[in-house]
């Protein structure tokens, strides 16, 4: 009988788990659950990352529309923010879920009418072009 041991490697952001350490620390800097996260998305457009904090406080002002508008209309900081930020949901916060339990409840949830696939959709498609034969 043979044993073998295996590395695993863990994001501290998320419940994300992975066989390689690159892998694993590409995703833990562009995880939505990292507050100091790099933006894959923001860098197609060349720009900056809304600091979450500041996505936060439109949020919390203005709905969906001040958060849309604070992101720069990236949906993956988008998603970060309503991640991050779960005292502005209504209460009681459910206590123990799994990442796709909190995905189901963030995105069908009033304060938070998130359709992540549907901002992709609308970021890729407004996305500027260098070939105008694309």
């Amino acid at each position: 009988m043979r044993e073998r041991t295996v590395r695993r490697y863990y994001c501290d952001h998320c419940k994300k788990a992975g066989g390689s350490r690159f892998h694993m620390e590409s995703h833990e800097k562009h995880c939505t659950k990292n507050p100091d996260r790099s933006c894959r998305m923001c860098d197609q457009l060349g720009e900056c990352v809304t600091p979450v904090p500041v996505m936060h406080d439109a949020m919390r002002a203005n709905g969906m529309a001040g958060l849309r508008e604070a992101s720069n209309r990236c949906p993956a900081c988008m998603l970060t923010a309503v991640r991050l930020f779960p005292m502005v949901y209504p209460e009681p916060w459910p206590a123990k879920m799994t990442d796709a339990e909190e995905s189901a409840y963030l995105m069908q949830s009033d304060a938070t009418a998130l359709d992540y696939k549907a901002e992709c959709a609308r970021f890729w498609n407004d996305l500027p072009r260098d070939d105008p034969g694309y």
